[in-house]
């Protein structure tokens, strides 16, 4: 069962307000409808395949998110909502997990995002932050993350480390999407 934590009012870089809050399973569609709006809407959706495309849709439905959040081994799911409308604007899902290179407990950050209309304004910040600060409660000494391109500058200016570089698959390569995944860390 992951943490519960109080309800944060958050005052975001340009002046929206956003409550920061556990995952309720009410919230399912809301994610799904966030994350599938981003996905759609990035430059690698369109470059993957058929069947890449149909996995990542199936992992985002509203039953796998729901799968997904209710995970037992989960630490935090965090959902930002805007404090005016109630619209989801966030999700933030960090779960236990053993690190890559020396097999020790740490919090690992599987799923972070964010509202096409708030990226820049400190929420993805926000509930990085939030995410370590109940990670750090439950007695985890490191956060993971796996990165690439723009998402791994993001994690760095965060204090997240690359400890790990690996090659993807030769297939995202000749579609010319970015082929590294970056394993970061981040002490607690």
């Amino acid at each position: 069962m992951p943490y519960r934590p109080e309800p944060e009012l958050l005052t975001l870089e340009n002046g929206r307000c956003v409550l920061v809050r556990g995952f309720e399973p009410a919230d399912c569609a809301g994610i799904s409808a966030l994350v599938v709006d981003n996905f759609r809407h990035s430059g690698n959706f369109a470059a993957l395949g058929e069947a890449a495309r149909a996995a990542y849709m199936g992992a985002n439905s509203v039953q796998g998110v729901r799968e997904a959040s209710e995970h037992p081994d989960n630490i935090a799911c965090l959902v930002a909502t805007d404090a005016d409308s109630g619209r989801i604007v966030g999700y933030r899902l960090v779960r236990r997990g053993v690190h890559r290179l020396d097999g020790t407990p740490v919090a690992e950050g599987k799923r972070l995002h964010v509202a096409r209309d708030l990226v820049g304004n400190g929420l993805g910040a926000a509930l990085v932050d939030r995410s370590a600060r109940i990670a750090r409660r439950c007695g985890y000494s490191r956060m993971t993350a796996q990165a690439s391109g723009n998402s791994r500058r993001f994690f760095e200016k965060r204090g997240f480390r690359c400890v790990l570089e690996q090659a993807r698959n030769d297939v995202l390569e000749q579609r010319r999407i970015e082929s590294f995944i970056a394993y970061l860390e981040l002490p607690l």
